[in-house]
């Protein structure tokens, strides 16, 4: 394996792991006392989808994962606790996670394929 290729995916999920974990906490300071907290990581299929397009999909993948901590943790009662009490909180994590994945895979740059010599 290239090493110019694992050190390009440690950087890129360097980068998703910051944008998206800083995204996730303002949106939830933004947002925890409102109504609409339960889609907003539903938002962050969209974050995905640009990510994935901008940065790659190591950095969408790894972003979602961090975002979904964050979420759980910080947004959702118990707060402080991966555990998340109500069920349509838990729905959209769960909405967030697969279809921010599949929004990063379908909307990821295809690498350069290798000149058949």
């Amino acid at each position: 394996m290239d090493l110019s290729f694992r050190a390009n995916s440690l950087v890129q999920g360097i980068v998703g792991l910051s944008l998206f974990t800083a995204l996730a906490v303002f949106s939830t300071l933004a947002t925890r006392q409102t109504p609409y907290q339960t889609s907003v990581p539903l938002l962050f299929i969209i974050v995905a989808a640009l990510v994935a397009f901008f940065v790659g999909k190591t950095a969408a993948y790894v972003g979602l994962a961090a975002s979904t901590v964050v979420f759980a943790v910080m947004l959702f009662e118990p707060r402080g606790s991966l555990h998340v009490d109500a069920q349509a909180a838990r729905v959209s994590l769960a909405w967030m996670l697969m279809g921010g994945l599949a929004a990063a895979w379908i909307f990821a740059r295809q690498g350069k394929t290798p000149k058949n010599e």
